[in-house]
């Protein structure tokens, strides 16, 4: 099996957090994003794993090829046409004697792969979701797929395509993918990889429903937050040297990691502290904070902090990047 995971967005709605790094690098229930994608595909053993990347596409790659072992093929993304797009330059980068795996890389999702691997020829993960219309959306009948629309405006169901699909002959992918470009047809601006498997559904080719377990969004800081809480309330981290600290309050799902130091300060709920950070006199409440962070008699909630950022005497809701200061204004020498 092969996979590929286009990963070339600029996550504009994440900065300043991605001015220094790719969206899947983002930080997030003590890992990253992409940690969460790849670990679980490790278990299906693929022969070649290929990224579609654009915006800062070799720290993504450094980063990968450092942590994994799997064979890894980098396609560089040159125009933002759409998921299509992005699919067809991946199949055209790989040889296609095998079967194929897509999945996206600004999403978490939870599934049971090899099952989903084993579901058909042609296998879609569904969600119900509550409104539709921001999605490609599938209508099913028993154990088929029996129509696929890109972002209705009257869907006819509520079950969402979620990012994660399988095919057992990706040739037939992506002759409809190339047809779909050379057509010049776009949905909302963008090579749609739905119509694209609209097209394919028209011709007789099958398609199976897979209903998955979790979905969890990246896309933007009020959803990161959520799926942070989320992820923690699963795989909470609370090392003994900071639950014993004297002055020291933990409360709720919390992920701390090594080398923190922690002093008169309330951690939680739903918060995670990168690897040797300092905080003292402060209080923290659903939030990612980076490594190398230093807070100091602060109240921060629903806040994002990048690598070593410094916060001194604050209270509020704070997005800071990496290397960030953030203090107390000096006053005005008279």
């Amino acid at each position: 099996m092969k996979i590929i995971i286009p990963a070339a967005g600029e996550g504009v709605r994440l900065r300043p957090h991605t001015l220094t790094r790719p969206k899947p690098l983002l930080r997030i229930a003590g890992k990253t994003v992409i940690d969460y994608l790849l670990e679980p595909l490790v278990a299906l053993e693929p022969s070649e794993v290929c990224m579609v990347v654009g915006y800062r596409g070799e720290q993504m790659a450094d980063y990968v090829r450092q942590k994994y072992d799997f064979k890894l093929t980098i396609v560089e993304q040159d125009q933002l046409l759409g998921l299509g797009y992005a699919v067809q330059l991946g199949l055209e980068r790989i040889s296609l004697d095998e079967d194929v795996l897509v999945i996206l890389a600004d999403t978490i999702i939870q599934a049971d792969f090899q099952a989903f691997v084993n579901a058909g020829e042609n296998v879609l993960a569904l969600k119900e979701v509550a409104d539709p219309r921001r999605f490609g959306v599938a209508e099913t009948e028993g154990s088929c797929i029996t129509k696929l629309v890109e972002k209705p405006q009257k869907p006819k169901s509520n079950l969402a395509v979620v990012g994660l699909y399988y095919f057992q002959r990706p040739r037939t992918l992506l002759q409809a993918l190339v047809a779909l470009s050379d057509s010049g047809r776009k949905t909302a601006g963008e090579i749609q990889l739905t119509d694209a498997l609209s097209d394919m559904l028209g011709k007789g080719e099958p398609f199976t429903p897979f209903s998955i377990d979790g979905w969890l969004d990246c896309g933007k800081r009020e959803t990161m937050l959520d799926t942070n809480a989320r992820l923690l309330a699963a795989n909470p981290r609370i090392p003994a040297y900071v639950s014993d600290s004297q002055g020291v309050k933990v409360e709720g799902s919390v992920w701390i990691g090594d080398g923190v130091q922690v002093e008169n300060s309330t951690i939680g709920p739903n918060v995670t502290i990168y690897d040797d950070c300092k905080i003292s006199e402060s209080k923290l409440q659903n939030c990612i904070i980076g490594p190398e962070c230093v807070i100091t008699n602060s109240v921060l909630e629903n806040s994002i902090l990048g690598e070593s950022v410094s916060v001194h005497s604050q209270n509020g809701v704070f997005d800071v990047g990496d290397d960030g200061v953030v203090k107390p204004l000096e006053a005005p020498a008279v």
